[in-house]
């Protein structure tokens, strides 16, 4: 008796050495977007081989005949089109410059405009296309009600395969022009820009304990890490501090305990108020966050922090002081614009 047996497809292939997830019959282009890497594309058809990279090792099913654009020598030392080319092989490894990637204008519209605090608004956009970003990077915004005036949010929002769909956390700040037309106006159904991605505040492979400290709207890019890691299975122990002044200034907790479950090692998440009158109810911590970083924080974290500068640079003398390396501490400061 004979048995026929189908080799299953690659679940994963290499960028540049850098180890990506793949999906049933996708094509390289599609898996490193997904995977956040910012890969040098354009007409994503075969068309116009900016998306040109070199396979290096394994196997690849090319969807179309690129060799139409592609040199004679770029073909003969194994150039392929990675928008036409889907892994065969669990080998795959393509080395591409990723310089050549630019930074991305993605025009949408406001589909949700929600005040999670009396000074922090979330708003959803829809988007024409798929926007790349890093969990954790931000965008520079601009409204077509509002011209020549942009600003800069971190996504509140994990990347995934159609991330036409994004979220952004917005702190009034009074006197700016943007935050405070976000916080008055109506905003549904209004155009909107989004240029992505920049920045380098993302997370970093390692296996040593996350230690995650939040100011204000600077819990944005702390989702959208923390979504990403949860989707990526990820396993290292979680600690999220988020600082604010009082009570009515707490936000996002129902998001946090929906990641924390099932989280498959330790979850804490703790709120620390600096400004809760003594007569309410509150029962936890009080003060600022540095104070509390003894209690949180070892020489073993890998630490990010999102917020107010002050904020950030109190915590990192004092995890500097417990032994923490400034290159286990990633930070984004958030500066307000009043203008």
């Amino acid at each position: 008796m004979f048995s026929f047996f189908r080799s299953s497809p690659p679940e994963s292939m290499q960028v540049n050495e850098i180890a990506i997830s793949l999906e049933n019959k996708e094509t390289i282009l599609a898996a490193a977007l997904r995977n956040g890497i910012n890969f040098p594309y354009s007409c994503k058809v075969g068309g116009c081989a900016e998306c040109k990279c070199r396979l290096t090792r394994g196997k690849i099913k090319a969807l179309t005949d690129a060799s139409y654009l592609l040199s004679a020598e770029e073909v003969q030392t194994g150039y392929i089109l990675a928008c036409q080319s889907v892994p065969k092989t669990a080998d795959v490894t393509i080395e591409v410059d990723l310089s050549r990637a630019r930074n991305r204008l993605v025009r949408g519209k406001v589909i949700a405009q929600e005040k999670l605090t009396h000074d922090i608004v979330s708003i959803d956009l829809e988007l024409d296309e798929t926007v790349i970003f890093k969990a954790g990077q931000y965008a520079k915004l601009s409204l077509e009600n509002l011209p020549n005036v942009t600003r800069d949010y971190s996504f509140a929002s994990k990347p995934s395969a159609d991330s036409s769909k994004v979220r952004f956390f917005i702190r009034h700040v009074p006197g700016g022009i943007f935050s405070t037309h976000i916080y008055e106006e109506d905003l549904l159904d209004v155009g909107v820009e989004v240029e992505a991605p920049f920045g380098e505040f993302y997370l970093r492979d390692s296996n040593k304990p996350m230690l995650l400290i939040a100011g204000g709207s600077g819990l944005a890019p702390i989702i959208s890490i923390l979504e990403q890691a949860k989707e990526d299975r990820c396993e290292r122990p979680v600690t999220v501090l988020l600082g604010a002044r009082a009570q009515a200034d707490i936000y996002c907790q129902q998001e946090i305990q929906k990641i924390a479950q099932d989280w498959p090692a330790a979850f804490e998440f703790e709120q620390i108020l600096s400004e809760e009158s003594n007569e309410t109810s509150w029962q936890g911590l009080r003060g600022y966050i540095g104070d509390h970083l003894q209690t949180f924080a070892t020489d073993n974290h890998q630490v990010y922090l999102c917020g107010p500068p002050l904020m950030i640079d109190n915590c990192i003398e004092k995890l500097s002081l417990i032994g923490i390396s400034a290159a286990e501490m990633f930070a984004d400061r958030f500066v307000s614009n009043s203008q």
